[in-house]
C-alpha cells in the first residue's frame, strides 16, 4: 500500500466540521446502498451548527462624540505568552461546568485569544490519541459486537491485517484516525454535550466521526524539537491533503485468500510444491470490509465519548472597538517578521478579516451573550488603563462614566457563569488622576455588592519579563505604555461568581500553568 502523502500546508483557518458536514454526509449516504449501512445511523438529521452570537445591527454604525462615552481601544500590538501566566484558565476550567466559553476584551489584534483555540486544537490531540488507543483495543477485544450490530465483515484475516496498520503510529493510517477525532473533540458545539438523549448525543458524534474519516484532509501540528521551539509563543499546524479517501486507502489492505488460509490450515508448514503458489495468494480486504471497520470505530470512539470521556465544548471570542481593517493594517507593520510568517499569526489575520470569533464593538455597548454564559473574562493592557476621563474633566463628565462603569462592571458580571472569573491586567490608570481612582474602587465596590470573590496580586517587572516570550520582551514590550512607564509593581486583579454563597471558592492567585 502507497504512504504517499499530499503535499504540506499551513493551516489559515481551523474549519469548523459542521461546515462540509452536508457533503460528507453526501459521501456517507452514497457508500449506503454498497455497504448496507443501517438507517438508524445515516438518516439522523443534522443538528443546527454553532453560530457565533449575532451583533446588533448598529452596533457597527459610527459614534458622533457627544454626550458619549467613547468606545474603549486596544493598541495595536498584542501580548500572548504573558496573559498565559496570568489568565486562570485551568483553574476557571477546573471550577466550572458546561461549554467553556471565553472574553477577550480590548484585544486589539486578537492573536491571544487565537492561541486559546490552538491550545484547546492541541487539547483535543491528546485526547484523541488516548480515545483511538482504547477503540482500538475494544474492537480487539471484540467488546463492539456486543452491544453494536457491526454492519461489515471484518473477521479471519482481514482484521489483525487492519489492526496492524491503524496500530502503526508511523502509517498515515493512524494520523488519519487521529486527526478525525480530534477535529471532532475540538468543534464539538455548544449545545450537543448538553443533550439529554446520550443515544442521539452518540449517534450525532458518530455521523460527524464518519464524515471527518471520510474527508481527504487532516490537520494537526507537527512534532518538533522542544529544543528548537523554547521560548517560542506560537503554535503552528499543518493540513495534509491525500489523493484517496480513508475507505480506499485501507479497502488496499493485502490479506490471504480463502483458499490460501485453508491450504495452510491443512497443511501447516509442509505445502507441496503444487499448492504453494495457491497458498501465498493475497488480496485486498475491498471497500465493505474497510467502511465496516471505520462504521465500528466510529460508533466506539463515539461511545467513548459520550458514557467514559471528559470532553467539553470550548469557545474563545475576542471584542474590541477598532475597525478590523485597522487593526490588521497595524499588525503588519507593527510584528515582526519572524512572528509574521507564523500560522497562528495568519489564522489571526484570516479570522479578524472575516469576523469569525470577533465582535466588533465597544465593551460599554450590550454584549451578545447570555447570562451566565461566560467561563472566563480576560482583559491585558486594556479596561481601565484608558478610562477616557480627561484631567481637567467636571463632575457631570464624572458622573455620567461612573454610571458606565457600575453598568460595565454589572454586565460582565452577569454574564459570568457561577465559579466564572474576570481577569483583568493591570488594574491601575495610566496617569491616574482622582476621578480615576474613585473609578477604580467604583467598579470594586460594584462587584463587592454582587457578591463576588475578589483578589489583586501584586506582580513586580522581574517576575513578568520572566513570564514573557523573547519576542515579547525584545520587540512588544517597547510598544507597551505599561511597561514604558518604569513602574516596578504591576497588579492583577481576579474576579470570581462563587458557586454558591454558603460555598465560596478560594481564589488562588498562584496557580500559574
Amino acid at each position: 500500500m502507497s504512504e504517499a502523502m499530499g503535499s504540506q500546508t499551513p493551516v489559515t483557518e481551523l474549519v469548523p466540521i459542521d461546515s462540509n458536514f452536508q457533503q460528507n454526509r453526501q459521501a456517507i449516504l452514497g457508500l449506503k446502498a454498497a455497504f448496507v449501512i443501517s438507517e438508524a445511523l445515516l438518516e439522523i438529521p443534522k443538528a443546527d451548527a454553532p453560530n457565533p452570537p449575532v451583533l446588533p445591527p448598529d452596533i457597527y454604525a459610527d459614534t458622533d462624540g457627544g454626550d458619549e462615552v467613547d468606545a474603549v481601544n486596544g493598541n495595536h500590538y498584542a501580548w500572548v505568552r504573558l496573559p498565559r501566566w496570568l489568565n486562570h484558565r485551568r483553574i476557571t476550567r477546573e471550577q466550572t461546568e458546561g461549554t467553556f466559553i471565553s472574553l477577550d476584551l480590548c484585544s486589539a489584534f486578537p492573536i491571544y485569544s487565537e492561541l486559546m483555540r490552538s491550545i484547546q486544537f492541541r487539547r483535543s490531540a491528546i485526547q484523541a490519541q488516548d480515545l483511538v488507543k482504547d477503540s482500538l483495543g475494544a474492537y480487539a477485544q471484540r467488546s463492539v459486537f456486543r452491544t453494536h450490530e457491526s454492519v461489515g465483515k471484518l473477521d479471519g484475516e482481514a482484521w489483525p491485517a487492519v489492526f496492524s496498520e491503524v496500530s502503526n503510529a508511523k502509517k498515515s493510517h493512524r494520523k488519519r484516525l487521529q486527526s478525525s477525532l480530534q477535529e471532532v473533540i475540538y468543534n464539538i458545539s455548544e449545545g450537543d454535550l448538553d443533550q439529554p438523549d446520550t443515544e442521539a448525543l452518540q449517534k450525532r458524534l458518530q455521523v460527524l466521526i464518519l464524515s471527518s474519516l471520510l474527508s481527504n484532509r487532516v490537520a494537526y501540528e507537527p512534532q518538533r524539537d522542544q529544543s528548537s521551539i523554547e521560548g517560542r509563543w506560537q503554535i503552528d499546524f499543518v493540513a495534509e491533503h491525500f489523493p484517496e479517501s480513508l475507505v480506499e486507502s485501507l479497502a488496499t489492505i493485502k490479506t490471504r485468500t480463502e483458499r490460501s488460509r485453508n491450504i495452510r490450515r491443512i497443511y501447516g508448514a509442509n505445502v507441496p510444491d503444487e499448492f504453494k503458489d495457491s497458498a501465498d495468494e493475497f488480496e485486498s480486504i475491498g471497500q465493505e470490509a474497510a467502511m465496516s471497520f471505520l462504521v465500528d470505530f466510529s460508533w466506539l470512539a463515539s461511545d467513548l465519548i459520550v458514557n467514559h470521556y471528559e470532553v467539553r465544548a470550548s469557545k474563545s471570542y475576542s471584542m474590541d472597538s477598532e475597525e478590523p481593517v485597522n487593526l490588521l493594517e497595524a499588525a503588519d507593520s507593527s510584528f515582526d517578521t519572524s512572528t509574521k510568517q507564523t500560522g497562528l499569526y495568519h489564522r489571526t489575520k484570516t479570522n479578524l478579516g472575516n469576523g469569525h470569533n470577533h465582535l466588533r464593538q465597544s465593551i460599554f455597548d450590550t454584549w451578545p451573550f447570555d447570562d451566565e454564559s461566560l467561563a472566563l473574562i480576560t482583559c491585558f493592557e486594556g479596561w481601565p488603563m484608558y478610562f477616557g476621563l480627561s484631567a481637567n474633566c467636571v463632575d457631570a463628565e464624572v458622573d455620567k462614566y461612573e454610571e458606565q462603569v457600575v453598568e460595565l462592571a454589572s454586565r460582565a458580571y452577569t454574564k459570568l457563569q457561577k465559579g466564572g472569573r474576570i481577569v483583568i491586567f493591570p488594574w491601575n490608570v495610566i496617569d491616574k488622576g482622582e476621578a480615576d481612582e474613585d473609578m477604580l474602587e467604583t467598579a470594586l465596590g460594584t462587584w463587592e455588592q454582587l457578591g463576588a470573590d475578589i483578589a489583586i496580586k501584586p506582580y513586580s517587572r522581574q517576575q513578568l519579563y520572566k513570564w514573557m516570550s523573547s519576542g515579547e520582551r525584545d520587540h512588544l514590550v517597547e510598544h507597551s505604555p505599561l511597561f514604558s512607564t518604569g513602574k516596578k509593581i504591576f497588579y492583577l486583579l481576579v474576579v470570581q461568581k462563587p458557586l454558591s454563597e454558603l460555598q465560596k471558592i478560594s481564589l488562588d492567585t498562584d496557580d500559574n500553568p
